[in-house]
């Protein structure tokens, strides 16, 4: 879980910065966009607004691009490795002899003693 946790959040920070350094890229084509227009069209107020009305889309568009791109990514990685999976060959069932009763048992030579050996649970004494 930790490892998980450490992979994601890389994966957050990286996108974050990411997306940071997307953000002073369109400060910069935005002020030059609005500098540009300005400059070169003084008499014509209604041009301007378009124009920096039409850069603004075009970077947000820009943005949630991106985003999508890079979660689409991580989506198909996701089924690229439950495609590996699924190649992976079985492995053989341990030949046990069966109990007199159809209750899963699942052997763990890790348990100690006194693990409880079925799922079930007695209540004693309760108040």
């Amino acid at each position: 879980l930790n490892t998980h946790t450490a992979n994601w959040y890389l994966y957050l920070s990286t996108l974050r910065w990411f997306l940071f350094r997307i953000d002073m890229i369109f400060v910069l084509f935005f002020t030059t966009t609005a500098f540009i227009s300005v400059g070169t069209n003084r008499d014509k107020p209604g041009e301007v607004g378009i124009i920096i009305t039409l850069a603004m889309l075009i970077l947000g568009t820009f943005q949630w691009a991106v985003i999508t791109s890079i979660t689409v990514d991580g989506l198909m990685r996701s089924v690229d490795r439950v495609f590996k999976f699924i190649d992976l060959p079985s492995e053989e069932p341990k030949h046990t002899t069966r109990v007199k009763n159809t209750d899963v048992v699942i052997e763990n030579p890790h348990a100690d003693d006194g693990w409880p050996s079925r799922g079930r649970m007695d209540v004693q004494d309760l108040t």
